[in-house]
């Protein structure tokens, strides 16, 4: 941009860098935002209010910090009434902390932060775009100390009342002449877009940002800005006392948060003199962003007067716009409030070796390498192509049959009935238990002595039959017969519980079922 102030001729040199969303870590730089010459507005209405503010602007006081998106429901949960945070902290310190309360009736999901949905309507001088003024609907973006307070997180327009009346009387046409004047009186102030409460210090470019309710499916992101800085250098004016190896010094006094599209864009502004007006020809403005670790690598001086971003990538002609030119810049399709920005600029192998900040020169057959490095799949060979050979032909198909039930044959059904129904093999059986053996001679086994196991009352515990619990061997008893051979197990040979096993040899006899009721009233009686 160029300008005069106080009868001196100035040069504002602009450099962008813009970095995607990345949760609790250092942004990554990825294509950068164009320079903007003029306010961008909501789905490119100029009844709408500002989504981006210009980049002509020639020099500001403090750093602007702006937001444009949505609001997001936790979880995708509509809820009727949800705080929404934007914070920008360094070093400790607190450089920003708003919260604003999103609300609407019924619910919602996803609301527009924009000054349409806060308090204002027609009549209402700080904001005209919004609702709730004088009944006229209700507003959605809420500040939490004051409902009937403007609140937002985006750009003023340079239309409103908040910036205009900082004009005074002067003509707003003035500032955007080619060669902006600007007169002793005017309030600098007045370039400032951002909120009043939303413009801290010169950034450093590695502070932490915070957000709240501001992501689709992060409730809360924090992110750090990477450590850029912007530099530049001025090529032209030696004879200006300007050394072309000399950085002209910046400050990064722009930071734009863009929700939608998840990325945020930094600005660096830096203004040199220029001894007369003819000299602007010959002016050649050689800007970067220097990220930790990643010097830039500057070309030599007088390299950058050829074609800019070929023979020196970042140099851009100074116009009287102020700004470098960009070619093939057409507006993208897609989201309404896409329709007035730039396209980005799409890399290629042939274009590995060009920066980001320039515009990318092709070399002769550039354009095919570019559209198939982005497509997914190779172009077809040149030449014929082959004789086209039909597939073979498939098998026949069986007719297909209505629905129904259909009769197995009856080796099938038998064959079926013999395999088991579970994918594991039935647990083998168990041995005969060890009552069903001979017994023992009675010098092996001696009964035991009365004293040793004596057998309990017939009242209190009544001996068990035989068949549920046989008895322990007895010298003078014959040995009981051989037990008979266990049945043949069944299909299902595992849900037949095996036969209890014989007590140890010496072991009392095992009581049978306590009878409570005979116990209490006596055997064939029943309570009365």
């Amino acid at each position: 941009m160029v300008w005069r102030f106080r009868g001196e001729l100035r040069v504002t040199a602009i450099v962008k860098a813009t970095f995607a969303f990345a949760q609790n870590t250092a942004m990554p730089r990825v294509a950068p935002q164009e320079i903007f010459r003029a306010e961008i507005h909501h789905g490119a209405l100029p009844s709408r209010s500002v989504r981006f503010t210009t980049d002509r602007v020639p020099r500001l006081l403090q750093a602007d910090v702006v937001a444009t998106g949505h609001a997001h429901a936790p979880h995708g949960r509509p809820l009727e009434t949800l705080p929404v945070r934007l914070g920008l902290f360094a070093g400790g310190r607190t450089l920003l902390d708003k919260t604003l309360i999103v609300r609407k009736r019924g619910g919602f999901v996803r609301l527009p932060l924009d000054y349409e949905h806060a308090f204002g309507g027609l009549g209402f001088p700080d904001n005209p775009f919004g609702a709730g003024y004088r009944g006229a609907g209700e507003p959605n973006l809420l500040d939490p100390f004051d409902p009937a307070r403007v609140a937002g997180f985006g750009p003023i327009a340079q239309a409103m009342p908040a910036r205009k009346r900082l004009l005074g009387a002067i003509p707003r046409a003035l500032l955007e002449r080619e060669i902006a004047e600007i007169p002793d009186e005017l309030c600098w102030d007045y370039f400032q877009a951002a909120p009043a409460d939303q413009r801290p210090p010169f950034l450093r470019g590695d502070e932490w940002i915070v957000m709240d309710g501001l992501h689709p499916s992060a409730p809360r992101l924090r992110m750090r800005l990477p450590g850029a800085r912007g530099l530049a250098r001025v090529e032209g004016l030696s004879d200006a006392g300007i050394d072309e190896r000399e950085v002209l010094p910046l400050c990064a006094d722009m930071l734009r948060i863009d929700g939608d599209e998840q990325r945020c864009t930094v600005t660096w502004r830096g203004s040199f003199p220029v001894p007369h007006e003819g000299a602007l020809a010959r002016i050649h403005v050689l800007a970067g962003v220097e990220l930790p670790g990643e010097p830039i690598a500057w070309p030599a001086p007088g390299a950058a007067t050829g074609r800019a971003g070929a023979s020196a990538p970042g140099a851009h002609p100074v116009t009287h716009a102020g700004t470098a030119p960009r070619r093939g810049v057409e507006a993208a399709d897609g989201d309404e409030d896409d329709a007035a920005l730039a396209s980005t600029l799409a890399m290629a192998p042939c274009a590995a070796g060009a920066r980001h900040d320039g515009t990318l020169d092709l070399p002769e057959g550039g354009g095919r390498a570019l559209v198939e490095s982005l497509l997914p799949f190779r172009s077809a060979p040149e030449g014929p192509s082959p004789p086209r050979r039909s597939a073979p032909a498939l098998p026949e198909a069986p007719p297909l049959r209505r629905s129904g039930t259909e009769a197995l044959p009856r080796d099938a059904i038998e064959r079926a009935t013999r395999q088991p129904v579970v994918p594991f093999s039935a647990a083998a059986a168990l041995a005969p238990p060890a009552a069903a053996a001979p017994a023992p001679p009675a010098a092996a086994a001696p009964a035991p002595p009365a004293a040793a196991a004596p057998s309990p009352p017939a009242a209190a515990a009544p001996s068990p039959p035989a068949a549920a619990a046989p008895a322990p061997p007895d010298a003078s008893a014959p040995a009981p017969p051989a037990a008979a051979p266990p049945a043949a197990p069944r299909a299902f040979a595992w849900a037949t519980p095996p036969p209890e096993p014989p007590p140890p040899p010496g072991a009392p006899e095992r009581p049978a079922k306590l009878d409570v009721k005979a116990l209490l009233y006596g055997p064939g009686k029943k309570p009365g």
